[in-house]
């Protein structure tokens, strides 16, 4: 193995040429403009996919910096579906980016497939790769490897990690772990099947987020207590003493992942784990505030999630381990502290609401349904794509029409919450949900409109059957006919808007939506939000959407004022009779 590899390994990451750290667009343009080595067709096309990138960014390429990894998320996060620029045009864009940063001295990595480019090593090995998804899948790695000049025989673990810290930090792939985690995946399935290909099992990162331990790892002790604690908290005797309202199945369910979760955050603050015997141990004070702490410095936990675990902490205290005034009003205090500072809509929702303050971006999320059910019918083989457009249309229609929450839309039974009372050409549909299935326990009632029923009858009687051949109870069965997962089908229809339309939208923020059209149409309209929305009290309205409020009472008098200028300048003058004297 040479020296130059042997040195290369020792640095985490090819550093930036000096005196390109500080550069922007602007300044990879003007390095374009003077390469003399660029033909003008080419340099044509590098510059106006620059051009294009800033105008798809909404910024001056004077203010978006250079840097690999700042535009890989620049590229990632432009709308650039709302500039009227296709999906193809923008791969150009981003292949044509990757060229002028190159132009300009940076250390980008090769592309994806490049055989040509390729060590005569390394083209013989790729051709016994087990299949193509291996071949296409390995090729970066591949191509990174023969332009670094590390023959097949040299490669070993330094490599792989050189590999990922230049993925992550020069290049503008979006999903650089996930591609990394890819590589190793499709490297140990070659290296065990193709006798010829270098042995090297590689450790396949985790790309899961969960933390938690098994229940299993903990004293039965312990979860015998948590099994009597959620059992009592479901089944409450209004004459104990230290009597509580029963909860609900689904706080049950969420009760017994928080405990878990603290009973982790306690074993990771050091404490032994064989002495978490009950949930006394996690209600003391000071083993409460480690677990508080915890989340705390966890990144990611926002501070109503570490509030609600104080809250659940306080619970139990109050109500299951022998009560203990001291360490309760310890935990109180916790509590006092933790409570969340802010009402209202949070500022991740507020800027995304901020969308839909031009009218085109309604318009094209309004109009996705119909736009997804029309390429879905122009071609529709039978395949898999076409009957996924399909269901994203609906889905997306009925969060428009029916603004419930993703586990409800998740969890929607044929047979039990959709209520046909006319079938037909002109069908008359109906979402009914019972209280005991929805959050704050209001039962909640959508007549669908014309263009949602008919799209949903379309659905029942055309699509639906080909999702799963396992009869199946859900709207939206996956296709061994169970329940779709709530996280992973959420994340597909945000991904599918983003795609579609540009806008950044997670399944909740369908409810904002509808109350922002409401208010903007009529600022007293705060009733209708909260019967739309289900909520029990208007207060609860007034606090999440009072600046929505607020806006639309601006916007009116904006109106008002350009009426009365309007009138003033229709107004014929009046000139004054007679000389004016002072």
């Amino acid at each position: 193995m040479s020296d130059q590899i042997k040195e290369t390994r020792q640095i985490p990451a090819t550093p930036p040429k000096a005196g390109l750290t500080g550069l922007t667009v602007r300044d990879v343009m003007a390095r374009v403009e003077a390469a003399a080595e660029l033909t003008p067709d080419r340099r044509c096309e590098i510059l106006s996919a620059l051009r294009t990138l800033a105008r798809c960014a909404g910024r001056d390429p004077g203010d978006i910096p250079a840097l690999p990894a700042s535009l890989c998320k620049t590229l990632k996060d432009a709308p650039y579906t709302l500039a009227g620029v296709g999906k193809r045009r923008w791969e150009a864009v981003r292949y044509l980016t990757l060229a002028g940063l190159r132009v300009a001295g940076f250390n980008v990595m090769p592309g994806r497939r490049n055989a040509a480019a390729l060590s005569p090593a390394w083209k013989a090995l790729l051709l016994l790769a087990p299949d193509r998804q291996s071949g296409i899948g390995l090729s970066r790695f591949i191509s990174y490897c023969s332009a670094a000049g590390i023959e097949p025989p040299d490669v070993d673990l330094a490599v792989f990690l050189r590999f990922q810290q230049e993925l992550e930090h020069n290049s503008i792939v979006p999903t650089a772990r996930f591609n990394y985690r890819t590589t190793c995946v499709l490297w140990n399935k070659a290296s065990k099947s193709v006798p010829q290909w270098p042995f090297l099992e590689l450790a396949v990162p985790n790309a899961s987020k969960q933390y938690s331990l098994d229940w299993d790892v903990f004293p039965e002790s312990f979860r015998a207590d948590v099994k009597a604690f959620l059992d009592n908290a479901g089944n409450q005797d209004p004459l104990s003493d230290n009597y509580a309202p029963s909860v609900r199945p689904a706080t049950i369910l969420g009760r017994r992942t928080a405990i878990r979760q603290m009973a982790t955050a306690l074993v990771s603050a050091e404490y032994p784990i064989a002495k978490i015997c009950d949930l006394a141990a996690l209600v003391k004070a000071e083993n409460a505030k480690r677990i508080l702490q915890f989340f705390l410095d966890r990144a990611g936990v926002g501070p109503e999630s570490v509030y609600a675990h104080a809250v659940l902490l306080r619970t139990i205290a109050r109500h299951w381990v022998v009560r203990d005034e001291e360490n309760i009003l310890k935990l109180e205090k916790f509590c006092k502290g933790l409570t969340p500072k802010k009402h209202g809509m949070t500022d991740k929702n507020r800027e995304r609401l901020r969308q839909f303050d031009d009218p085109r971006n309604i318009d094209a999320l309004l109009g996705l349904p119909a736009k997804l059910l029309r390429q879905a019918q122009r071609c529709d083989t039978g395949g898999k794509r076409e009957l996924a457009l399909i269901i994203y249309a609906l889905a997306i229609e009925l969060l428009i029409a029916a603004p419930v929450r993703i586990k409800n839309l998740t969890t929607l039974q044929v047979d039990r919450h959709v209520v046909h009372s006319r079938r037909g050409a002109h069908p008359v549909v109906h979402l009914v949900i019972a209280g005991d299935e929805v959050k704050n326990g209001m039962p909640v009632e959508f007549a669908l409109p014309k263009a949602s029923a008919e799209l949903l009858t379309l659905y029942l009687q055309t699509y639906r059957p080909r999702i799963s051949s396992v009869p199946s109870p859900w709207l939206f069965p996956n296709s061994s006919g169970g329940q779709r997962h709530i996280v992973a089908f959420g994340r597909q229809l945000s991904a599918v808007i983003k795609r579609h339309t540009g806008l950044k939208i997670h399944p909740h923020l369908f409810r904002h939506f509808s109350v922002k059209l409401i208010l903007d149409a009529r600022p007293e309209g705060t009733e209708t939000a909260r019967l739309l929305l289900g909520h029990k009290s208007l207060r609860t309205t007034m606090r999440a959407y009072s600046e929505g409020k607020t806006a639309a009472a601006h916007k009116q008098y904006e109106a008002l004022i350009e009426a009365k200028r309007e009138e003033a300048r229709k107004r014929p003058s009046k000139k004054p009779k007679g000389r004016v004297t002072t």
